[in-house]
Protein backbone atom coordinates (compact mmCIF):
# COMPACT_ATOMS: atom_id res chain seq x y z
CA UNK A 1 0.00 0.00 0.00
CA UNK A 2 3.05 2.02 0.83
CA UNK A 3 4.11 2.35 -3.17
CA UNK A 4 0.94 3.25 -4.52
CA UNK A 5 0.68 5.84 -2.00
CA UNK A 6 4.19 7.31 -2.66
CA UNK A 7 3.32 7.60 -6.39
CA UNK A 8 -0.36 9.15 -5.92
CA UNK A 9 1.55 12.03 -3.59
CA UNK A 10 4.45 12.48 -6.22
CA UNK A 11 2.02 12.96 -8.69
CA UNK A 12 0.32 15.25 -7.31
CA UNK A 13 3.07 17.06 -5.90
CA UNK A 14 4.55 17.23 -9.53
CA UNK A 15 0.74 18.29 -11.07
CA UNK A 16 0.63 21.03 -8.36
CA UNK A 17 4.17 22.15 -9.44
CA UNK A 18 3.50 22.26 -13.01
CA UNK A 19 -0.08 24.56 -11.99
CA UNK A 20 2.12 26.94 -10.25
CA UNK A 21 4.56 27.46 -13.16
CA UNK A 22 1.65 27.85 -15.36
CA UNK A 23 -0.16 30.35 -13.25
CA UNK A 24 3.24 32.21 -13.15
CA UNK A 25 3.72 32.44 -16.66
CA UNK A 26 -0.47 33.05 -17.44
CA UNK A 27 0.09 35.75 -14.58
CA UNK A 28 3.59 37.38 -15.96
CA UNK A 29 2.86 37.11 -20.00
CA UNK A 30 -0.89 37.82 -19.76
CA UNK A 31 -2.11 39.02 -16.21
CA UNK A 32 0.04 41.28 -15.08
CA UNK A 33 0.52 43.45 -17.98
CA UNK A 34 -3.30 43.98 -18.53
CA UNK A 35 -3.52 44.73 -14.79
CA UNK A 36 -0.86 47.77 -15.23
CA UNK A 37 -2.77 48.40 -18.64
CA UNK A 38 -5.76 49.16 -17.08
CA UNK A 39 -4.24 50.82 -14.10
CA UNK A 40 -2.90 53.61 -16.40
CA UNK A 41 -5.89 54.08 -18.38
CA UNK A 42 -7.68 54.72 -14.38
CA UNK A 43 -5.15 57.52 -14.24
CA UNK A 44 -6.02 58.90 -17.91
CA UNK A 45 -3.09 57.88 -19.86
CA UNK A 46 -3.91 56.41 -22.81
CA UNK A 47 -1.94 53.69 -25.44
CA UNK A 48 -2.00 50.93 -27.29
CA UNK A 49 -3.21 47.43 -26.12
CA UNK A 50 -1.14 44.45 -25.19
CA UNK A 51 -0.55 42.13 -27.31
CA UNK A 52 0.84 38.87 -26.54
CA UNK A 53 3.92 37.95 -27.13
CA UNK A 54 5.30 40.93 -29.11
CA UNK A 55 3.65 43.84 -27.78
CA UNK A 56 4.38 46.97 -30.31
CA UNK A 57 7.62 45.46 -31.86
CA UNK A 58 5.91 44.68 -34.97
CA UNK A 59 4.32 47.87 -35.53
CA UNK A 60 7.36 49.86 -34.82
CA UNK A 61 9.38 47.64 -37.65
CA UNK A 62 6.59 48.18 -39.83
CA UNK A 63 6.82 51.85 -39.36
CA UNK A 64 10.45 51.77 -39.53
CA UNK A 65 10.24 50.21 -42.87
CA UNK A 66 7.95 52.57 -44.19
CA UNK A 67 9.43 55.98 -42.82
CA UNK A 68 12.88 54.51 -44.85
CA UNK A 69 11.62 53.49 -47.79
CA UNK A 70 10.86 56.97 -48.68
CA UNK A 71 13.17 60.04 -49.44
CA UNK A 72 13.93 62.35 -46.73
CA UNK A 73 12.46 65.83 -46.29
CA UNK A 74 14.39 68.77 -46.53
CA UNK A 75 13.22 69.67 -43.23
CA UNK A 76 14.06 69.63 -39.69
CA UNK A 77 11.18 67.03 -38.45
CA UNK A 78 13.64 64.11 -38.39
CA UNK A 79 11.31 62.10 -35.64
CA UNK A 80 9.26 60.97 -37.82
CA UNK A 81 11.74 59.64 -39.83
CA UNK A 82 14.34 58.45 -36.71
CA UNK A 83 11.66 57.17 -34.70
CA UNK A 84 8.34 56.57 -36.70
CA UNK A 85 6.65 54.68 -33.66
CA UNK A 86 7.23 57.22 -31.08
CA UNK A 87 5.88 59.63 -33.43
CA UNK A 88 2.58 58.24 -34.24
CA UNK A 89 2.11 57.22 -30.22
CA UNK A 90 2.91 61.46 -29.64
CA UNK A 91 0.43 62.39 -32.27
CA UNK A 92 -2.39 59.60 -31.36
CA UNK A 93 -2.43 59.95 -27.65
CA UNK A 94 -0.57 62.69 -26.16
CA UNK A 95 2.55 63.13 -24.53
CA UNK A 96 2.08 61.03 -22.02
CA UNK A 97 1.56 57.61 -23.36
CA UNK A 98 1.70 53.63 -22.90
CA UNK A 99 3.46 51.64 -25.18
CA UNK A 100 4.88 47.38 -24.94
CA UNK A 101 8.28 46.55 -25.51
CA UNK A 102 6.76 42.57 -25.54
CA UNK A 103 5.43 42.21 -22.10
CA UNK A 104 6.94 44.49 -21.06
CA UNK A 105 5.21 48.32 -20.37
CA UNK A 106 7.07 51.51 -21.76
CA UNK A 107 5.87 54.80 -20.69
CA UNK A 108 6.47 57.90 -23.23
CA UNK A 109 7.22 61.18 -22.09
CA UNK A 110 6.97 64.15 -23.92
CA UNK A 111 6.28 66.29 -21.30
CA UNK A 112 9.48 69.03 -20.42
CA UNK A 113 8.40 68.56 -16.47
CA UNK A 114 8.59 65.14 -15.97
CA UNK A 115 11.67 64.70 -17.90
CA UNK A 116 13.71 66.79 -15.89
CA UNK A 117 11.90 65.37 -12.64
CA UNK A 118 12.81 61.82 -13.34
CA UNK A 119 16.41 63.02 -14.61
CA UNK A 120 16.60 65.46 -11.07
CA UNK A 121 15.09 62.35 -9.08
CA UNK A 122 17.23 61.90 -6.03
CA UNK A 123 15.28 59.63 -3.79
CA UNK A 124 15.63 56.33 -6.08
CA UNK A 125 12.16 55.92 -7.30
CA UNK A 126 13.30 55.71 -10.83
CA UNK A 127 15.62 53.10 -11.30
CA UNK A 128 18.50 52.73 -14.57
CA UNK A 129 18.04 50.02 -16.33
CA UNK A 130 20.92 47.75 -14.77
CA UNK A 131 23.93 47.47 -17.63
CA UNK A 132 26.74 44.70 -18.01
CA UNK A 133 30.17 45.86 -16.14
CA UNK A 134 32.19 47.40 -19.30
CA UNK A 135 32.46 50.90 -19.55
CA UNK A 136 29.24 51.29 -17.10
CA UNK A 137 30.38 52.38 -14.13
CA UNK A 138 29.42 56.40 -15.02
CA UNK A 139 27.08 58.54 -14.04
CA UNK A 140 24.37 56.69 -15.62
CA UNK A 141 24.32 54.00 -13.45
CA UNK A 142 24.26 55.28 -10.01
CA UNK A 143 21.09 56.41 -8.17
CA UNK A 144 20.05 58.49 -5.60
CA UNK A 145 21.75 60.56 -2.94
CA UNK A 146 25.24 59.36 -5.60
CA UNK A 147 24.09 60.13 -8.52
CA UNK A 148 23.49 63.94 -6.98
CA UNK A 149 27.41 64.51 -5.89
CA UNK A 150 28.17 63.17 -8.77
CA UNK A 151 25.98 65.50 -10.93
CA UNK A 152 26.93 68.23 -9.00
CA UNK A 153 31.14 67.62 -9.67
CA UNK A 154 30.84 66.88 -13.73
CA UNK A 155 28.13 70.20 -14.11
CA UNK A 156 30.95 72.62 -13.95
CA UNK A 157 32.46 70.92 -16.48
CA UNK A 158 29.74 72.05 -19.18
CA UNK A 159 28.27 75.01 -18.56
CA UNK A 160 27.19 76.78 -21.66
CA UNK A 161 30.15 79.20 -21.68
CA UNK A 162 32.66 76.35 -21.34
CA UNK A 163 31.10 74.62 -24.38
CA UNK A 164 31.11 77.41 -26.79
CA UNK A 165 34.78 77.82 -26.63
CA UNK A 166 35.22 74.44 -27.30
CA UNK A 167 33.37 74.34 -30.40
CA UNK A 168 35.25 78.04 -30.90
CA UNK A 169 38.38 75.44 -30.76
CA UNK A 170 37.71 73.10 -32.91
CA UNK A 171 37.31 74.74 -36.00
CA UNK A 172 34.26 75.13 -38.72
CA UNK A 173 31.50 73.07 -37.71
CA UNK A 174 30.26 72.38 -41.30
CA UNK A 175 33.06 72.44 -44.09
CA UNK A 176 30.29 73.70 -46.49
CA UNK A 177 33.16 75.49 -48.39
CA UNK A 178 34.76 71.58 -49.24
CA UNK A 179 31.02 70.78 -49.67
CA UNK A 180 30.37 72.99 -52.73
CA UNK A 181 33.71 72.57 -54.35
CA UNK A 182 32.62 68.77 -54.84
CA UNK A 183 28.92 69.52 -56.26
CA UNK A 184 29.14 69.22 -60.34
CA UNK A 185 28.32 72.11 -62.54
CA UNK A 186 24.74 70.58 -62.70
CA UNK A 187 24.38 71.90 -58.85
CA UNK A 188 23.41 68.30 -57.22
CA UNK A 189 25.37 66.15 -55.34
CA UNK A 190 24.99 63.16 -52.44
CA UNK A 191 27.49 63.94 -49.97
CA UNK A 192 28.07 61.74 -47.19
CA UNK A 193 28.31 64.28 -43.90
CA UNK A 194 28.12 61.03 -41.11
CA UNK A 195 32.35 60.85 -40.81
CA UNK A 196 32.90 64.30 -40.47
CA UNK A 197 29.68 65.02 -37.94
CA UNK A 198 30.89 61.71 -35.89
CA UNK A 199 34.90 63.40 -35.77
CA UNK A 200 33.84 66.82 -34.86
CA UNK A 201 31.50 65.52 -31.83
CA UNK A 202 34.10 63.44 -31.03
CA UNK A 203 36.73 66.49 -30.91
CA UNK A 204 34.45 68.22 -28.77
CA UNK A 205 33.62 65.50 -26.28
CA UNK A 206 37.31 64.98 -25.94
CA UNK A 207 38.37 68.47 -25.33
CA UNK A 208 35.46 69.01 -22.46
CA UNK A 209 36.11 66.29 -21.02
CA UNK A 210 40.12 65.50 -21.29
CA UNK A 211 41.55 69.07 -21.91
CA UNK A 212 45.25 69.49 -23.72
CA UNK A 213 44.66 65.48 -23.61
CA UNK A 214 41.90 65.42 -26.19
CA UNK A 215 44.37 63.63 -28.80
CA UNK A 216 44.24 60.58 -26.67
CA UNK A 217 40.38 61.46 -25.68
CA UNK A 218 39.42 61.53 -28.76
CA UNK A 219 41.22 58.05 -29.72
CA UNK A 220 39.72 56.45 -26.88
CA UNK A 221 36.04 58.14 -27.53
CA UNK A 222 36.65 56.59 -31.31
CA UNK A 223 37.11 52.95 -29.97
CA UNK A 224 33.96 53.75 -27.46
CA UNK A 225 32.04 54.35 -30.71
CA UNK A 226 32.84 50.71 -32.30
CA UNK A 227 32.75 48.48 -28.95
CA UNK A 228 29.96 45.61 -30.02
CA UNK A 229 26.58 46.58 -27.96
CA UNK A 230 25.72 44.57 -25.06
CA UNK A 231 26.62 40.93 -25.08
CA UNK A 232 27.14 38.96 -28.44
CA UNK A 233 26.08 35.44 -29.16
CA UNK A 234 29.26 35.09 -31.29
CA UNK A 235 32.16 34.43 -29.07
CA UNK A 236 34.60 36.09 -31.51
CA UNK A 237 32.63 39.23 -30.87
CA UNK A 238 32.66 39.25 -27.59
CA UNK A 239 36.48 38.90 -27.41
CA UNK A 240 36.36 41.47 -29.05
CA UNK A 241 34.05 43.36 -26.77
CA UNK A 242 36.49 42.49 -23.72
CA UNK A 243 39.35 43.63 -25.64
CA UNK A 244 38.31 46.92 -26.64
CA UNK A 245 37.20 47.46 -23.03
CA UNK A 246 40.55 46.45 -21.71
CA UNK A 247 42.18 48.24 -24.20
CA UNK A 248 39.63 51.67 -23.46
CA UNK A 249 40.51 51.50 -19.98
CA UNK A 250 44.30 51.14 -19.92
CA UNK A 251 44.39 54.68 -21.89
CA UNK A 252 41.91 56.07 -19.65
CA UNK A 253 44.54 55.21 -16.66
CA UNK A 254 47.48 56.66 -18.82
CA UNK A 255 45.95 60.05 -19.69
CA UNK A 256 44.54 59.91 -15.99
CA UNK A 257 48.13 59.68 -15.25
CA UNK A 258 49.72 62.30 -17.57
CA UNK A 259 46.74 64.75 -16.50
CA UNK A 260 47.80 64.37 -12.68
CA UNK A 261 51.34 64.96 -13.48
CA UNK A 262 50.44 67.99 -15.06
CA UNK A 263 48.32 69.42 -12.85
CA UNK A 264 51.34 69.15 -9.90
CA UNK A 265 53.54 71.01 -12.15
CA UNK A 266 50.87 73.34 -12.79
CA UNK A 267 51.27 72.78 -16.73
CA UNK A 268 47.71 72.49 -16.58
CA UNK A 269 43.99 73.88 -16.04
CA UNK A 270 41.72 72.49 -13.90
CA UNK A 271 38.65 73.67 -16.10
CA UNK A 272 37.75 70.51 -18.27
CA UNK A 273 36.13 67.09 -16.95
CA UNK A 274 38.78 65.59 -16.24
CA UNK A 275 40.84 68.11 -13.83
CA UNK A 276 37.63 68.82 -12.18
CA UNK A 277 38.04 65.19 -10.83
CA UNK A 278 40.89 65.36 -10.34
CA UNK A 279 41.03 68.16 -7.91
CA UNK A 280 37.70 66.20 -6.31
CA UNK A 281 40.13 63.10 -6.03
CA UNK A 282 42.45 65.15 -4.14
CA UNK A 283 40.07 66.37 -1.61
CA UNK A 284 38.28 63.09 -1.02
CA UNK A 285 41.24 60.33 -1.18
CA UNK A 286 40.28 57.10 -2.45
CA UNK A 287 36.29 57.40 -3.05
CA UNK A 288 37.30 60.59 -5.18
CA UNK A 289 39.52 58.09 -6.79
CA UNK A 290 36.28 56.03 -8.13
CA UNK A 291 34.06 59.01 -8.56
CA UNK A 292 36.95 60.56 -11.47
CA UNK A 293 36.99 56.96 -12.98
CA UNK A 294 32.96 57.22 -12.80
CA UNK A 295 33.22 60.74 -13.82
CA UNK A 296 35.18 59.96 -17.39
CA UNK A 297 33.44 57.30 -17.86
CA UNK A 298 30.28 58.60 -17.57
CA UNK A 299 31.36 61.31 -20.66
CA UNK A 300 32.25 57.98 -22.82
CA UNK A 301 28.76 57.09 -22.32
CA UNK A 302 27.30 59.71 -24.04
CA UNK A 303 29.26 59.22 -27.56
CA UNK A 304 26.85 56.38 -29.37
CA UNK A 305 28.43 53.35 -30.23
CA UNK A 306 28.77 52.62 -33.79
CA UNK A 307 25.92 49.32 -34.32
CA UNK A 308 26.51 48.94 -37.82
Amino acid sequence: MEAPTLMVLLSSFSALLASLCILKLVYSLWWRPKLIERELKQQGIGGTSYNFPYGDKLATKKLMLEAWSIPMSLNHEIIPRANPFLHQMVQTYGKVCLSWNGTMPRLILGKAELVRLILNNKNGHFQKTPLANLLTLGLSTLEGEKWAKHRRIITPAFHHEKLQKTGNGTGNFLQVDGWKKSVPSDGSSEIDINPEVQSHFADVIARTAFGRSYREGKKIIELRGILPPRFQISSKKNRRRYELDAQIKAMLRDVTCKKQKATQKGESRNGDLLGLLLQCKEQQGSDGNRRCNRGVQAVLLCWPRNHS
